[in-house]
Formats: C-alpha cells, structure tokens, sequence
C-alpha cells in the first residue's frame, strides 16, 4: 500500500507544479503596453479627451492647485500648467523616469500614457 501512495503523491506533485504561473496583473489582463499585440492610439489626443484624466488619476493629487506647495510647488490642475511643465522639460524628464520618478511611489507611468503626453505636446496642445 506504501509502495502505491509515493507514486501518486509524486504524480499529484508533479502536475500541481506544472500547473502553477506566475501571471503579473498586465500579463492576466493584456495590459502590458509594451506588447506589440496591445494598441496605443496617440493619434488626435485632446487635453479633454484624454490628457485631464491621465493627470487627474496620476498627478493631482500631490499637484493640485491646493497642494502645490507640497508637490514641490508644481500645480498641474490645468491645461498651462502642464503645457508650461512640458515645456520646461521636467514634466517629461519625471515620468519617464530618466531624472525623478513620478508619479511618488506609485511606479512609472506606462509607456503608452507617456506617449500620448508626447503627442498631445507634438500636437499642439489640443
């Protein structure tokens, strides 16, 4: 009867393992920007349509017009005030990583997103 349970044990073993993966929540969901088969459409991007809720969801709230003093005296309420942090360069340089990382502690804003503030800068604004 022992000689029985070990080969079943290893087998159920065996195909626990196997079934296991790690699925990280851009992989379970498709959200992964960086994968070709995911699209980003930077084309037309509008400040209403697109641009208000990126900083509304992301920024604002350290960037507001009532916390500007302690978002490191940076308002991003509005349409200026994002054009002129774009602008001067630092907006871009913060989310993108390459001098500070924005959004604080809330990890890099994904590729596709930064493209669209690319493109609405590239667009003139709209």
């Amino acid at each position: 009867m022992k000689k029985m349970i070990i080969p079943f044990f290893l087998l159920g073993l065996i195909i626990l393992m196997s079934s296991c993966a790690y699925n990280n929540q851009d992989e379970l969901y498709n959200l992964n920007v960086n994968n070709s088969s995911v699209s980003c459409d930077t084309t037309n991007v509008t400040y209403s349509g697109a641009i208000q809720q990126i900083f509304s969801d992301n920024c604002t709230g350290c960037h507001g017009s009532t916390y500007a003093s302690t978002g490191g005296g940076v308002n991003l309420q509005t349409s200026s005030d994002i054009q002129s942090a774009i602008s001067a360069n630092n907006l871009i340089n913060a989310i993108s990583g390459s001098s500070f990382n924005m959004p604080k502690g809330g990890g890099k804003l994904s590729d596709c997103t930064i493209n669209k503030i690319l493109a609405w800068k590239n667009q003139g604004y709209h």
